[in-house]
């Protein structure tokens, strides 16, 4: 019996094992073959064009099975997709090319892989006979029927690459996204926390269903979920792994780390419905990053709760009122915050703003505060943000 540490194999299997109901032509024409602690998942798609490999781990008995068992033959393997250049997940490149003669010999392997990965890597694939491409970010790639986007995801590799079958909503993560784990950064691949938590933002964005990792199983449905948890731990990584989610808000938003500000005041609010921090900090961080109707969702929340009566609350709200175009609106709330707090310069400024772009310009220009914001570098950002250009509000 094989030694269990080692592997207990269970062979190549369909995909379409895993997605039961599912009558997808991608799950009936893809394979899987799962890794061990040195070697990766192996996923395979078999088309009338030839066979691509995404990640051809570093498992020499996987190329053994699949070719005694007629899947294919050597020489049908046309294209090899790589997450990284981590050795458990390229090294089957040189195992097939070194064990099948046939599949060398033939020339037209074409290796898909991030111009960061390793030197040799890339130079004993070229000799061997290999086409290398580098890959960009948001390229596309054509297995047969099948469209892959390449998505360029640095943090635990500088190289680190994911694919994403749009129709299924399938994200090959590679060690981007593990269903058990969160992958270290590895500092000498060029990995960095920082751009690991900017990689997970920019994947939380296309709201997969399904997982395909680098190790582990594949996950059905609920590849958001995983995703979320694995974000989740980057970013207490990044805060301190001990540090409470509302301190790790404070912390982010000094960064200017919005949508991880976010996340952590939604972790906060998950437990804590009531906490005041964590609504303002949220609704401000959304008026910064444009979300105005989500902004004024909160804030309307916030009323709700009765924990409103303060000037940061009526500036927030005008502000995610400018930011829908709402401009006069908007100027009864800096008003209230004035009433609140007189003087108080932020809300002279917005509420200066708000007078320039519904047209009111010597009003606007009256307020010092405005005027001396206005004028320095602060105007690009003001009109950036609320959605107008300086040629149309100089028009209006």
């Amino acid at each position: 019996m094989k030694d269990e540490a080692v592997r207990a194999a269970e062979g190549w299997r369909s995909v379409s094992d895993f997605f039961e109901g599912d009558d997808n032509a991608l799950w009936k024409n893809m394979y899987f073959w799962e890794g061990f602690d040195l070697s990766s998942n192996i996923y395979l798609v078999k088309t009338q064009e030839g066979v691509a490999l995404i990640d051809p781990g570093n498992d020499y008995s996987a190329f053994y099975e699949l070719f005694a068992s007629g899947l294919c033959e050597p020489v049908d393997i046309r294209k090899v997709l790589l997450t990284h250049g981590h050795h458990e997940h390229v090294m089957g490149v040189f195992e097939l090319l070194r064990g099948y003669p046939t599949l060398r010999s033939s020339g037209h392997l074409d290796i898909y892989i991030h111009e960061a990965c390793p030197n040799a890597f890339r130079e004993i694939a070229e000799n061997l006979g290999c086409k290398v491409h580098f890959i960009k970010n948001n390229e596309l790639i054509s297995i047969g029927p099948f469209t892959f986007k390449a998505l360029h995801t640095p943090g635990h590799t500088m190289d680190s690459m994911c694919y994403f079958h749009e129709e299924t909503r399938s994200l090959f993560s590679g060690d981007t996204v593990l269903p058990f784990a969160v992958a270290s950064p590895d500092p000498i691949a060029g990995g960095r926390i920082d751009f690991q938590m900017f990689s997970m933002r920019i994947l939380r964005q296309l709201k997969p269903l399904h997982l395909f990792p680098g190790h582990g199983e594949i996950v059905r449905d609920n590849a958001s979920k995983v995703l979320e948890g694995n974000y989740a731990g980057v970013i207490k990584k990044v805060i301190g792994l001990q540090c409470p989610w509302i301190e790790g808000a404070q912390f982010l938003i000094q960064k200017g780390y919005l949508d991880e500000t976010v996340f952590c005041c939604d972790k906060v609010l998950e437990e804590d419905p009531d906490n005041k921090m964590a609504l303002y900090l949220k609704a401000s961080c959304l008026n910064d990053m444009g979300r105005f109707e989500d902004a004024l969702g909160v804030l309307k929340e916030i009323k709700a709760k009765g924990i409103f009566n303060n000037p940061m609350y009526y500036i927030a709200y005008g502000c995610a009122l400018l930011g829908m175009g709402k401009y006069d609106e908007s100027i009864s709330y800096f008003d209230k915050a004035l009433e609140l707090t007189p003087g108080f310069e932020n809300a002279l400024v917005y509420k200066g703003l708000a007078l320039y772009l519904s047209g009111r310009v010597d009003e606007a220009f009256d307020i010092g505060e405005f005027e001396r914001a206005f004028m320095g570098n602060f105007k690009e950002q003001l009109l950036e943000t609320y959605g107008q250009s300086q040629e149309k509000t100089e028009q209006s």
